[in-house]
């Protein structure tokens, strides 16, 4: 069976009144259904992006001040080990695994990205460095086809461009573009193409990937109930053809994160899954 991962930052009474997390926790769901499985781990913190490690440890960012990794034993949702890379984390919220394996987050109020272990955990050093092609805010950080970083510049409304080394490449999607406001999240697709949350407009829209020319609102704001888009995933499949709307997993509600691994097919759906409350 395949499973997703949520972390809930709501307090929530499940039935029979019996008190759930009180804090923040991480939930562990069906990946086909998404219906509830239990509650996963407690040791999260104010979790705002998960990512698995080649070990499948599981790496959450816990953006609340001023910021930790922690890492879990995905089996078991076990404490592994919390890092704070040496105290310079500042509200961390964005997470991925790089092509050489290792985690990579968004440290958002340290306007850099920041590199760790994939393996241990432990700090390595500052991928991207502070302001590095006028980054401010970053938040969703992903890697393209050629293994070249993309991260959202938050606060400059712009998708910027780094090459495997971490030295900036150029503004890859311009500062509001066609609506693009306050960009939250990106995935690459199956079809090669860059899908970007704009959190301030409330839609997805999708770029060229290999020039970050504009190519459609992907997902208008309101499909489904869409506001706010916050994390983007597509699920595992074979097909290489251009994705339908149903094939792109979004999570709209800015108090919940959505992690569904290891899925075979693209079944995600729009509006954010049962679980999960706001």
């Amino acid at each position: 069976m395949s499973t997703g991962y949520a972390v809930k930052k709501s307090i929530e009474r499940r039935r029979r009144g019996t008190p759930a997390c009180h804090t923040l926790c991480l939930l562990r769901l069906n990946g086909t259904t998404g219906a509830f499985i239990n509650d996963f781990a407690t040791s999260v913190g104010d979790a705002a992006g998960l990512a698995f490690d080649p070990a499948n440890n599981l790496f959450v960012v816990n953006s609340a001040g001023p910021g930790s990794v922690t890492v879990l034993n995905a089996t078991t949702g076990a404490l592994i080990s919390t890092v704070d890379a040496g105290g310079i984390l500042n509200d961390p919220e964005g997470i991925a695994l790089g092509p050489d394996k290792n985690i990579y987050v968004a440290n958002t109020g340290g306007n850099n990205i920041l590199k760790f272990n994939g393996t241990t955990g432990a700090f390595i050093g500052k991928f991207v460095a502070d302001g590095s092609g006028g980054l401010i805010g970053p938040r969703g950080v992903a890697f393209g086809p050629d293994g070249s970083l993309f991260v959202a510049s938050f606060n400059t409304n712009q998708v910027l461009h780094y090459d495997a080394t971490g030295a900036f490449l150029g503004v890859f999607v311009a500062a509001g573009a066609d609506g693009l406001s306050l960009p939250r999240d990106l995935a690459f697709g199956p079809d090669g193409n860059l899908y970007v949350g704009s959190f301030g407009s409330g839609d997805v829209f999708r770029y060229n990937g290999s020039t970050g020319a504009f190519i459609n609102d992907f997902i208008p704001v309101g499909t489904g109930d869409l506001g706010g888009p916050t994390f983007l995933l597509f699920g595992e499949g074979s097909s290489t053809a251009t994705p339908e709307p149903s094939t792109l997993g979004l999570l709209a509600c800015g108090l919940a994160a959505l992690a569904a691994w290891k899925r075979k097919t693209l079944r995600a759906k729009i509006h954010t899954p049962a679980p999960l409350s706001c």
